[in-house]
C-alpha cells in the first residue's frame, strides 16, 4: 500500500466513533465468528463494522487501484493491522455480504454479461446454492486472490454516470458514442467523487450498464477479446419505444469521424512542437553564427508549416461536417454528411 493511502486509512481508523473503546477493538479484531451462536447481537454489531469499513476504505481508493470491486488480497488483513494485530474474521464478513447479495464474484459478474442483476440472484439461489458455491470458493484458495463487486457502489457510480451523460450529452446523434478508450477519459473521475476508477472498474461498469438496457456495446469485455474497436452507446432518454435500439453503421460512421478529428488535432499539436523546437535551434545556430545549419533548420520549419496548414485545414473540414452531423434531423441528413467525409478523405 502506498504511504498516503496507508495514512488515510490510519486517519479514517482514528476518526471512527465505534472505536474510541479498547473494549470494543477488541471485539472487532477477535474471531467473533464463534459469538454466531452464542451471542447474536454482538456477532451482528461486528459485522456491521467491519462491513462498512470495507466498502468506505474501499471506495475511497484506499485498499488499492480498485474502487468498485474489494479485492481480498492476502495483505488486506494487514491493511488494518492494530497494534501488531490483523483481524481474524474478514472472510466471515466477506461471506456475510456476499449471503446478503451486497456483493459478487467479479468473474462471475463478467461471465453474467448481457444477464441481469435479477436473473443473477435467481440463478443464485435456485440453480447453485449459496452456501455451496461459497464454500467451493473459498476452500478452493481463491479467495485470497478474488475480486468482488460491491453492488451498492457499482449502482451509485451508474447513477453518477447516467446523470452527468444526461446533462452533457447535448448532442445526442453523437454525444451518445464513445470508444472504450473515450469512455474511460469521460468518466473515470466522474463515477466516483475523489477517485479515479482502474481500468477494470470501467469494464465492471460498463457490463453492468449494458445489463440494465442503458448502454450497447459491439463485442465483449472478457479478457481474452480485443477492446480496441470497441464501441460503446448510450441509449437516448427519449427512444421511441417502436425505435429499435441498436449500434448502426451511421454510429461507426460518426465514430470514425470523431477519431479522426482526435487524431488530427494531436497531429496539429506534436507538429506545433516540432516548429517549437525547431525555431529554439534557429535562434541558437544563429547566435553561434552557423548559418548553414540555421539555414537547414529553417527550411524544415518551412515545410512543417506547410503541413501544419493542410492538417489544420483537414481539421476545419472535418469539424464542420460533425457540427452539419449534430445538427441533423434525421438519418438521412447523417448518411449524406458521413458520405461527403469519405469523398472528401479519399480525395
Amino acid at each position: 500500500m502506498h504511504s498516503k493511502s496507508h495514512t488515510d486509512l490510519r486517519a479514517y481508523l482514528g476518526s471512527l466513533q465505534e472505536l474510541e473503546t479498547q473494549n470494543k477493538i477488541d471485539w472487532y479484531w477477535s474471531d467473533f465468528t464463534i459469538l454466531k451462536s452464542t451471542d447474536e447481537a454482538t456477532y451482528k454489531d461486528c459485522v456491521r463494522f467491519w462491513r462498512k469499513v470495507l466498502v468506505e476504505t474501499s471506495n475511497r481508493g484506499l485498499l488499492g487501484e480498485d474502487v468498485i470491486c474489494l479485492e481480498t488480497k492476502e495483505t488486506l488483513e494487514d491493511n488494518f493491522q492494530n497494534k501488531g494485530y490483523s483481524p481474524l474474521s474478514l472472510p466471515c464478513v466477506i461471506q456475510e455480504m456476499y449471503i446478503n447479495n451486497e456483493i459478487m464474484p467479479a468473474n462471475e459478474f463478467i461471465s453474467t454479461q448481457n444477464q441481469s442483476w435479477t436473473s443473477w440472484i435467481v440463478s443464485k439461489f435456485i440453480v447453485n446454492p449459496i452456501y455451496w458455491r461459497l464454500q467451493k470458493l473459498i476452500s478452493s484458495g481463491n479467495y485470497y486472490s478474488a475480486k468482488w463487486v460491491k453492488m451498492d457502489t457499482l449502482k451509485e457510480a451508474a447513477i453518477r454516470v447516467l446523470q452527468y451523460q444526461e446533462k452533457h450529452g447535448i448532442n445526442g446523434i453523437t454525444d451518445n458514442l464513445y470508444t472504450l478508450s473515450s469512455f474511460k477519459a469521460e468518466f473515470a473521475t466522474v463515477a466516483m467523487p475523489n477517485v479515479t476508477l482502474s481500468d477494470f472498474d470501467i469494464k465492471i461498469l460498463i457490463i453492468y450498464l449494458e445489463s440494465e438496457r442503458k448502454v450497447l456495446i459491439t463485442g465483449s469485455l472478457h479478457e481474452d477479446h480485443n477492446n480496441k474497436d470497441m464501441i460503446i452507446k448510450f441509449k437516448a432518454k427519449n427512444l421511441n419505444a417502436n425505435t429499435k435500439f441498436e449500434i448502426t453503421s451511421i454510429d461507426r460512421g460518426i465514430i470514425y469521424i470523431r477519431e479522426t478529428c482526435d487524431k488530427l488535432h494531436q497531429q496539429i499539436h506534436d507538429i506545433e512542437e516540432r516548429i517549437k523546437e525547431i525555431s529554439t535551434k534557429i535562434h541558437n545556430y544563429i547566435l553561434r553564427k552557423q548559418n548553414v545549419m540555421a539555414k537547414h533548420c529553417l527550411r524544415q520549419k518551412m515545410h512543417l508549416e506547410k503541413v501544419l496548414s493542410k492538417r489544420v485545414g483537414s481539421l476545419e473540414t472535418v469539424e464542420r461536417i460533425l457540427l452539419k452531423i449534430q445538427g441533423a434531423a434525421s438519418d438521412a441528413e447523417v448518411m449524406i454528411n458521413n458520405f461527403s467525409f469519405f469523398i472528401i478523405k479519399k480525395k
